[in-house]
């Protein structure tokens, strides 16, 4: 009895448990119980000798459930973890040091873990400030909004002010912290983070820095960017960049912010945001709204919208429809809201961009804004013999 608990337990530090992900694999070398392992009898001493000199075949008496994983040639474990999703990666880390290294030097190769939904607001309530995290991840068991603050407010003794909101924006965003935040964002992809509705306009440098810099340090990716209902006043360029950078989103939507101006919309800025494949700009203020001819020049973005006044000249347009004749930029929508032109037929267009005036029948005031409307499609030419 005392044997086979022995054995039991030499097993399970040997083999790893893979048949509940992957039932189709079946270990290749289990073969007949030769005559050596028959029981014996002896001292607790001898017995741990026999323990020890058991041959390394340990699958002759494995139970089915398990596989020789450590038999496996490092480049098929490596296609078998990369099928994995980043929960199951997780646990695998802490089976033994190969495996750990192994994951560690191939995690760029392997599946990153999706955050459906990620909100971050700072709100009012009736006395005081409170932080909101709200998050959706199905992958762990998150299947609705779940607010991830931590603050126990009954356990306060005076008002949770702005400031008290703030620190603790900054701890739960700290990867040295206790916060489950940076664990669940540690090699993900956020398909929507959503930054707003700060309902005393205090967008800062202080918020922005702690999840810039989480995200950098997780190595965390963003899909699409929200930033909406909020004051841009107390935000830098330099910081604001370097939050873009961070995030590095592929869709960035910008709604219905103040205080909008080349401190903290610089060139950079705005060079970034218009070569991202899809952006979205819509009602800021003030106006015009600092994009030029110059930073329309550079877009290369497939689906934009640009619904707000801005500093894009007559010219600035038709050079940018002119450059699309090439074909190796392809438009698949943009809309910009002019006041440069009145007429059906702006200009002349080459044969591959379509280009339309047209207005917003939602606009409910007498002048309604004329709108631009781009396509404009790849086309290969065909190289000359010479």
């Amino acid at each position: 009895m005392e044997r086979n608990q022995s054995k039991g337990k030499l097993y399970q530090a040997q083999y790893f448990p893979f048949t509940p992900l992957f039932p189709h694999l079946q270990p290749s070398d289990r073969t007949a119980i030769t005559k050596n392992q028959q029981t014996t009898t002896g001292s607790d001493d001898c017995k741990s000798n026999v323990a020890l000199e058991e041959p390394n075949d340990l699958s002759l008496n494995q139970p089915k459930d398990y596989f020789p994983w450590n038999r496996l040639p490092k480049e098929l474990q490596v296609k078998v973890l990369r099928n994995l999703t980043r929960s199951d990666l997780d646990k695998c880390r802490v089976l033994n040091r190969k495996t750990f290294q192994l994951i560690r030097h191939n995690e760029k190769s392997m599946k990153r873990r999706i955050i459906e939904y990620l909100q971050i607001r700072i709100f009012e309530t009736e006395k005081s400030f409170r932080l909101g995290m709200f998050v959706r991840c199905s992958e762990v068991g998150i299947t609705h909004d779940r607010d991830l603050s931590m603050l126990n407010r009954r356990k306060q003794r005076t008002p949770y002010t702005f400031e008290h909101a703030l620190q603790h924006l900054q701890e739960s965003f700290s990867p040295w912290s206790c916060s489950i935040l940076p664990k669940l964002l540690k090699n993900a992809t956020i398909q929507h983070l959503q930054i707003g509705y700060l309902l005393q306009g205090r967008l800062t440098d202080n918020i922005l820095w702690p999840i810039s810099s989480c995200l950098l340090n997780v190595d965390c990716r963003v899909q699409r960017l929200s930033i909406e209902d909020t004051s841009f006043a107390a935000v830098t360029s330099s910081v604001f960049l370097e939050f873009l950078r961070n995030a590095a989103p592929t869709h960035i939507f910008i709604y219905g912010i103040r205080d909008c101006s080349y401190d903290n919309f610089s060139p950079e800025v705005l060079e970034f945001i218009v070569t991202r494949p899809k952006f979205e700009i819509i009602y800021v203020q003030p106006e015009p709204f600092p994009i030029d001819d110059d930073i329309f020049a550079k877009l290369t973005a497939s689906e934009f919208t640009i619904n707000v006044t801005t500093k894009i000249t007559a010219d600035g347009i038709k050079s940018f429809v002119g450059g699309l004749a090439s074909g190796k930029h392809e438009v698949v929508k943009g809309l910009i809201r002019t006041g440069v032109f009145s007429s059906s037929s702006p200009f002349s267009t080459p044969s591959n961009v379509k280009v339309s005036l047209i207005t917003d029948p939602n606009n409910m005031y007498n002048s309604k804004p004329y709108y631009i409307e781009i396509t404009a499609t790849t086309k290969c030419t065909a190289k000359t013999k010479t």
